[in-house]
């Protein structure tokens, strides 16, 4: 008996070389994905000591994911093309295959989007960015790609998405009006997270409220208020609101009205715009604008005064502003130049 002869024998519906070639497929598919993951792991590592992302979890899924349990399941589907197999043995073959593959990529994907979320809050310290709003949108993302995963499962079983589809588009829908408030909110944290109009520490005012940002929330922003209470406002109040924030301030312009009594003197009326120019000129960090006499009011002839502080920061204008109120005072009362303040003049006719 040759070999071509003991070759072309059937045994179990298969030729002895059709036995042969799936042998040998099953032997080569395990050494290259060896040599696959060898040289994942290498290359990442180069990656690695460039950069200063850990990939430490990555290497270490990358060596549990690829075992010998996956080498075998992979090489078997592969050894089972090359002889006839039950029908029902190869197709479920095929779908552990393509279920187990499906997962793993999946995996895959959320490392990666772990490796990126802990590299975001480690640029930012964990002061600037909220690590539970960085997390709720990593989660999100993850959970969009499940079920896309489960989609694309389902969809190679055999069966028809569209129609499953459609039933997620109704429901989601239902949802959406159940859950509209808080997905506004949602939506408006995102908002805020991509836009950034301001910052943990920052001082902003909302509307009438005003206070230093200590927490930006999924649903909500946290300020504390000048008296050192906390206050709660939606994310969608914020968003839908003028923001003023101070923190990004540099410099201040301030703007006051000076009311002089109608008694003083023209010649003295007219010695305030110096007095006051030298007053703000001599403080630091001040630059003085202009002063007018504007107008002759009710009780009072009104000058306008202008001046710039070149620094943002509020305690520094208050600073700034009392001196200036305090040298004013004491000029003033050197001058004998009096403030107005509201008065009425009643004239009796006696008949």
């Amino acid at each position: 008996m040759d070999f071509i002869e003991i070759s072309n024998r059937i045994y179990y519906g298969n030729s002895a070389i059709n036995y042969f070639y799936s042998f040998t497929s099953f032997i080569i598919t395990i050494c290259i994905l060896v040599i696959i993951k060898t040289l994942s792991i290498n290359r990442i590592i180069k990656i690695a000591d460039k950069t200063k992302i850990l990939f430490d979890d990555l290497i270490d899924y990358i060596t549990k994911v690829f075992n010998w349990h996956i080498y075998i399941l992979i090489a078997l589907y592969v050894a089972f093309k090359f002889i006839t197999t039950p029908k029902i043995f190869s197709t479920v073959i095929s779908y552990i295959v393509i279920a187990l593959g499906i997962y793993y990529i999946i995996k895959f994907i959320q490392i990666i989007i772990d490796i990126v979320t802990q590299k975001t809050i480690k640029e930012k310290g964990g002061v600037k960015v909220d690590k539970t709003l960085i997390d709720f949108i990593a989660r999100v993302i993850k959970i969009l790609v499940w079920v896309i995963a489960i989609l694309i499962i389902v969809q190679n079983l055999g069966y028809d998405v569209t129609a499953l589809m459609a039933g997620l588009g109704v429901g989601g829908i239902a949802i959406a009006f159940a859950l509209q408030n808080v997905l506004k909110d949602l939506f408006a944290s995102l908002s805020i997270f991509f836009d950034k109009p301001f910052e943990l520490g920052d001082y902003i005012s909302v509307g009438k409220d005003s206070g230093t940002i200590t927490k930006i929330g999924l649903r909500s922003t946290r300020l504390k208020t000048f008296k050192g209470v906390t206050l709660i406002i939606s994310n969608k109040e914020i968003v839908e609101s003028r923001v003023y924030n101070f923190r990004k301030m540099e410099k201040r312009r301030i703007f006051f009205k000076l009311r002089i009594s109608y008694e003083t003197p023209s010649n003295k009326l007219k010695k305030i715009p110096k007095l006051i120019e030298d007053i703000i000129s001599n403080i630091e960090d001040v630059n003085f604008e202009r002063i007018h006499f504007v107008k002759f009011d009710d009780y009072s002839l009104v000058f306008n005064v202008a001046y710039l502080i070149l620094s943002g920061k509020y305690t520094k204008y208050l600073d700034i502003n009392q001196e200036i109120n305090y040298q004013i005072r004491e000029v003033f009362e050197k001058e004998e130049i009096k403030m107005a303040y509201p008065t009425q003049t009643l004239f009796v006719k006696k008949y």
